[in-house]
């Protein structure tokens, strides 16, 4: 009883922020990421491709409809999220917010009877960033200072899974971990900014897990099982920006995420059903779980070709193959298995090794001028590096000894910049080919929006 309490109380002081940030901003949507993959476990669905673990990439939409590449001109409320240095760039006092929706599809099929294994299905929506940001200027010094709230790696949505025609599946996910940030960007020259952010990481996720092997929903005769998740961490991020041509034309950017050791606390609770027995409620709880999250390196560039035409570049990497968890147990059907060393973070098979991972980023941005009101049309294009390595096709036993996949994006977008007001709108749609013992294809459409009101006098 005391240990439902304890997560009804915690699951609504969860909610607290997104709730206000949806009093501010209404959006939709975000992807979850693959925080436990317990490959090759069968009774955890949270395994690649709802994979997005890049903390290289932030928020926007204005960001996300040049496929991302930001790093070297980000001039926007979002800046922190991207390169802290960009904050130099604001000269209002001003209010953002942004947030976005998803849908993702994926498909197994047996590469041998070219037959449907498996089918996952996935929506979902959240408000991703809110700041606020106060621009200064000190003898020759000028930048802002910026509050912030990032979900930085959503979780939440529903998940439909059906495996082999007769296994049913639901995951319903909520929460992410979240950054609360307060950063500063400096214009120290005419040609260098700079800028740092202080990250605190909080809150984490529920899962809630069930599994039945027929459509009759009140025949749960496998197994239900929940989670329970919680993050608290420090790092820093720092940012530069330099503009070699007097014209501010031409801009390097520099981004670097450090890493940080977190503590977790992990709760799961498990019930298997047989029409044989009575259904046994299995559950273990432990705190003090030790997080060593990666740290990420970045480069861009940005070239405004004219007064309404601009491209950008760039280059991210993360750390992945140094991340893992300490204290990871998981809760099996017959008893717990308790890691007694450390295992890799995200992907908690003690049997796989994982990549940094990598993303190219460019896009193009046109500015049309209609009277006082300025219409951005944006496209750009991506390549995703993931973490987790592939098995080779025809190679005997999978065994994670291939490369690991990369998937492509093409994002677009447009917005409206009148008066004190901006609202953008970006769309994105990534693919991904993998072979893990069936041959996997996945396909997500995600949309994104944001909105910056700038204060007048200021």
């Amino acid at each position: 009883m005391l240990r439902s309490l304890r997560m009804r109380l915690r699951h609504r002081l969860r909610r607290g922020p997104l709730a206000l940030a949806g009093l501010l901003f209404v959006a939709l949507g975000a992807a979850p990421i693959a925080f436990a993959q317990e490959r090759p476990l069968p009774d955890d669905e949270l395994v690649p491709p709802n994979v997005r673990v890049s903390i290289a990439q932030g928020s926007g939409a204005r960001a996300l409809g040049m496929g991302g590449a930001f790093l070297a001109r980000p001039d926007d409320g979002t800046a922190a999220s991207w390169n802290p240095a960009g904050l130099s760039y604001l000269q209002r006092l001003e209010v953002s917010a942004a947030g976005l929706m998803t849908s993702a599809h994926s498909t197994g099929i047996d590469t041998a009877t070219a037959l449907l294994q498996n089918d996952d299905r996935l929506e979902a929506m959240t408000v991703d960033f809110v700041s606020t940001a106060f621009p200064f200027e000190s003898n020759r010094v000028s930048g802002a200072a910026q509050l912030s709230y990032q979900r930085a790696i959503p979780f939440g949505g529903e998940r439909r899974i059906t495996r082999s025609v007769i296994r049913h599946i639901e995951l319903d996910t909520k929460g992410g971990f979240d950054l609360i940030a307060a950063g500063v960007g400096l214009r120290l020259s005419r040609s260098l900014r700079l800028g740092a952010t202080v990250n605190r990481w909080v809150n984490g996720y529920e899962a809630n897990f069930s599994r039945r092997l027929n459509t009759d929903p009140e025949s749960l005769d496998a197994e239900v099982q929940e989670r329970d998740i919680t993050l608290n961490g420090w790092n820093m991020h720092f940012g530069a920006i330099w503009s070699p041509l007097s014209d501010d034309k031409l801009n390097f950017g520099l981004v670097g995420k450090t890493p940080f050791d977190g503590t977790l606390s992990l709760w799961r609770r498990r019930r298997d059903f047989s029409p044989d027995v009575e259904p046994e409620n299995k559950e273990l709880f432990h705190s003090g779980l030790q997080l060593r999250f990666p740290g990420t390196v970045g480069v861009g560039t940005s070239w405004r070709i004219g007064n309404a035409l601009t491209a950008s570049l760039d280059y991210t990497r993360t750390f992945w193959s140094d991340a893992s968890i300490t204290g990871w147990f998981q809760l099996n059907a017959r008893d717990a298995t308790i890691f007694d060393r450390p295992v890799a973070f995200p992907d908690t098979s003690i049997e796989t090794e994982q990549e940094d991972t990598e993303q190219i980023r460019m896009g193009l941005e046109y500015v049309l001028f209609l009277g006082k009101v300025k219409c951005p049309l944006r496209v750009g294009y991506y390549n995703d590096k993931q973490y987790f390595r592939t098995d080779i096709p025809g190679e005997g036993t999978p065994g994670d000894d291939g490369p690991a996949p990369r998937f492509n994006a093409i994002t677009a977008g447009t917005g409206i910049a009148a008066g004190r007001v901006l609202l953008d709108m970006a769309y994105v749609r990534e693919r991904g080919r993998y072979f893990d013992g069936f041959t996997r294809a996945t396909t997500s459409h995600r949309i994104y929006m944001s909105v910056i009101f700038r204060y007048a006098g200021y």
